[in-house]
């Protein structure tokens, strides 16, 4: 019926285009002039009207299209309560108003942080509606009870959110005429097989904390009986920095990943990035549309190794080389929504990354509803539900690849995007478990603040406005964190992968030939590239002079320092000084604060020595290589016989693809190579592939062959045995069969040693810590006793 209404529309004179977008579920139409454009659009209502279509701006199977102002709507509207909040606040404490009762801004603050009661509003009013109400109540609330500080902060995350929802719709403006082309193929939502959302590790942090909250509360009010000081119990438990830190992060993320060309449709699943264990791959998705493997493929499955990922791929022929860096092969036939639900039924979290292919988008397809003897459409609809079953779907839409709106991220830039994600999942990790720390931290010393106020009933509170500053503090540090390390995953630095070609299959005139003209490829780089180059090198010079050898010292020990801090029983002895002196120990304080730094120092300052001394043994052992000049070496690949110019050595750091080096007995390979010719060459490969005796070669291919069997190569890190050769480099750095191997093993290892024991420790204990001292407060409490 939409089709029809469509195609009516097209035949009119004043019309330029008309079309259905079946994924948005909406008519497009464009008028031929633009004047001619209110009129064009109210005939279109009227026609769409007379066959059942109606103009409404609610979301499409709740999902909200991605140009809707909506969103930038209510986040401008949180923000403004946030501001009017804080002006309600600032005026009330100078026109020395009563503030509102802290029992009000308790109750507030608690079901506003509580997982339940946030999870029954966004299920009876959506999520915007939920987050305008919050909003709403927390800036009246804290308005009312003069406390500007909270709405500070709040304003700050709510400040981000604004500029992510501006950057995703601005990215959607600016690539509408890429992904709504009449021709191109857009799939629409599919709700009803998404898996519900995971709890993620800030929601079970929040509704401990709520119940901590309540029981403290109530412990309170049982000692004093003093409703007051049972409110200011339950906002010492407050556990917004475990919230502040992961919304920060991944709402600068959203933001930043809109303005390089990737569409986030669901924020909220973004977030489950700090959950996922799995990454679920299709070999579309590993795959360039109508060639062999995408030269991003290496790349993104290092990066999933390098995640702590465990990795499963559908095998495919074209991805063989590719299944060793894989936890798990399953066969090709397979479908896709069973790999996923298998997964997911052992409990994993899964990300799935798949490419659907572009489709007539004028048939009239029944999604519920596939003919049994369409077996490409029935493949089809296999592969999205199978995308959209993971907890995370990423849906590749690079080239004409169809545009899965039902996706949580669409990819625009291919496995590009999905390296930079994958990147992210550390980040995420690290920025959930800083926040949940922060959050324990401030909250204990807030409640030793009250609990001080409280204890002795002829003074009050040392410090009777800033009871709560240890929260705050600590949301505050949680939002920079979070904001600081969605910056740095943006920030860092993408390859420049190319495709993996099988030197070894191809004869020596070839891979000349194919060298030279990927060099000439190489050589169009783009001003920016050829600037950033520049200034690394400039930075790099300029850092190492002689002059500033003090800063570059000073700045070399500051992240010793740091590092030598980044260590599990640094917060429990940092909260353990704080407590000191709150209660009066300032000695105390001073002497663990001391101890703590002055062990870090010397820490740092010996970790410094270490490595210095490590790289002077490692610039002792750099690697040489004898490269042949041109003119030296004939088509064939044996030396040339009027050559008078020698070999000169170089470092084999500075060796690139297209290189004739020169190989001789007691050499250790400098660089994987294609042999051009050899006499008699014996290579010693254990290193690389275990093998205990020399390995002939030849310079004859060796097609389809492993690594062990491949003698028309050389690869780096062996050593010649006998004979002597010269070959041309093909790989150098990440690109060679070591760098491979070692990236076999790349995955984020367990922590061990003595490390690993302390933070298993410090996990386990911390609970009882904060237990056992809670029990010793509430007895002195209840006995009367100063604390």
């Amino acid at each position: 019926m939409a089709r029809r209404v469509a195609a009516t529309l097209a035949e009119r004179p004043d019309v330029a285009l008309a079309y259905w977008d079946r994924g948005l579920a909406r008519l497009v139409v464009s008028a031929a002039e633009e004047a001619l454009g209110d009129k064009v659009v109210d005939e279109a209502i009227a026609l769409a009207a007379r066959h059942g279509l109606s103009l409404t701006d609610e979301a499409v199977d709740g999902y909200a299209h991605p140009g809707d102002a909506a969103g930038i709507r209510a986040a401008a509207a949180t923000l403004a309560a946030d501001v009017i909040g804080t002006g309600v606040a600032l005026a009330g404490s100078f026109l020395r108003l009563p503030p509102s009762p802290r029992l009000v801004t308790a109750v507030a603050t608690l079901l506003r942080e509580n997982p339940r009661f946030r999870g029954f509003l966004r299920d009876r009013l959506g999520p915007s509606r939920m987050d305008v109400l919050l909003a709403a109540a927390n800036a009246a609330v804290h308005g009312a009870g003069q406390t500007p500080i909270a709405l500070v902060l709040d304003g700050a995350l709510r400040t981000c959110q604004l500029a992510d929802t501006v950057a995703r719709a601005t990215e959607f403006d600016t690539v509408h005429d890429q992904v709504c082309r009449p021709h191109r193929a857009g799939l629409p939502p599919r709700p009803s097989v998404r898996p519900p959302l995971r709890t993620t590790p800030a929601q079970e942090y929040a509704a401990h904390a709520s119940t901590g909250s309540v029981l403290g509360a109530a412990a309170t009010l049982l000692v004093k009986h003093d409703g007051k000081e049972a409110a200011e119990a339950v906002l010492a438990g407050s556990p917004k920095a475990a919230r502040y830190g992961p919304a920060a992060f991944h709402t600068v993320l959203s933001g930043a990943l809109a303005r390089t060309g990737v569409l986030v449709r669901d924020a909220e699943r973004l977030r489950q990035l700090e959950t996922v264990d799995t990454i679920v791959l299709h070999p579309s998705a590993l795959r360039t549309p109508g060639a062999g493997a995408d030269p991003w493929a290496e790349t993104v499955l290092d990066a999933a190794r390098r995640a702590g990922l465990a990795v499963v791929m559908v095998d495919d022929p074209a991805l063989r080389d590719f299944t060793s860096l894989a936890d798990q092969v399953v066969a090709g036939g397979q479908p896709l929504r069973e790999v996923v639900r298998a997964v997911r039924d052992e409990g994993g979290t899964v990300l799935t990354v798949a490419r659907l292919p572009s489709t007539d988008p004028q048939a009239d397809v029944d999604d519920t509803h596939v003919r049994d003897d369409d077996t490409h459409a029935r493949e089809g609809m296999e592969v999205l539900d199978g995308l959209l079953g993971g907890d995370v779907a990423i849906a590749l839409a690079d080239g004409d690849s169809a545009v899965v709106w039902g996706a949580d991220v669409l990819a625009l830039n291919g496995l590009a995007d999905v390296w930079r994600l994958l990147t992210a999942v550390p980040a995420a990790r690290a920025v959930g478990r800083r926040s949940q720390t922060l959050a324990r931290s401030g909250a204990a010393l807030s409640g030793l603040l009250v609990a001080v106020g409280e204890s002795n009933a002829r003074r009050r509170s040392p410090l009777p406005g800033l009871r709560h500053v240890p929260v705050d503090i600590a949301a505050a540090t949680a939002l920079l964190s979070g904001v600081r390390a969605a910056l740095g995953v943006v920030l860092t630095r993408a390859p420049h992968p190319g495709p993996r070609t099988a030197w070894h299959a191809l004869q020596p005139t070839d891979v000349l030939d194919r060298l030279e003209h990927e060099s000439d490829e190489d050589t169009d780089t783009t001003v920016v590239e050829q600037t950033t180059v520049r200034l690394h090198e400039a930075a790099d010079t300029v850092g190492h002079t002689p002059a500033l050898a003090p800063v570059r010292w000073t700045v070399e020990l500051a992240r010793a320092v740091r590092g030598e801090l980044d260590d599990p029983l640094t917060p429990v002895l940092a909260v353990g000084s704080a407590a000191s002196a709150i209660l009066g120990s300032i000695v105390d304080a001073a002497l663990v604060f001391g101890a703590l730094d002055l062990n870090a120092l010397v820490g740092g300052v010996q970790r410094l020595r270490a490595e210095r001394a490590l790289s002077g043994l490692l610039a002792e052992q750099k690697r040489k290589a004898r490269v042949t000049p041109k003119g030296a070496t004939e088509a064939t690949g044996a030396p040339a016989e009027d050559a008078s110019a020698e070999a000169r050595t170089v470092d084999a750091a500075g060796l690139t693809p297209g290189d004739v080096i020169e190989l001789k007995a007691d050499d250790v390979v400098p660089a994987d190579a294609r042999l051009l010719w050899e006499d008699g060459l014996e290579v010693d490969e254990s290193a690389l592939t275990g093998e205990s005796l020399p390995a002939d070669k030849q310079t004859a291919p060796t097609p389809r062959a492993p690594v062990a069997d491949r003698r028309c190569m050389v690869f780096e890190g062996t050593t010649v045995v006998a004979g002597q050769a010269r070959a041309v480099v093909v790989g150098t750095g990440d690109r060679t069969e070591a760098a491979r191997a070692v990236a076999l093993a790349a995955r984020t290892p367990p922590s061990a040693g003595v490390q690993a024991r302390i933070q298993e420790l410090t996990r386990k204990a911390l609970p009882l810590t904060f237990a056992g001292g809670a029990a010793v407060t509430g007895l002195a409490l209840l006995r009367g006793t100063p604390i």
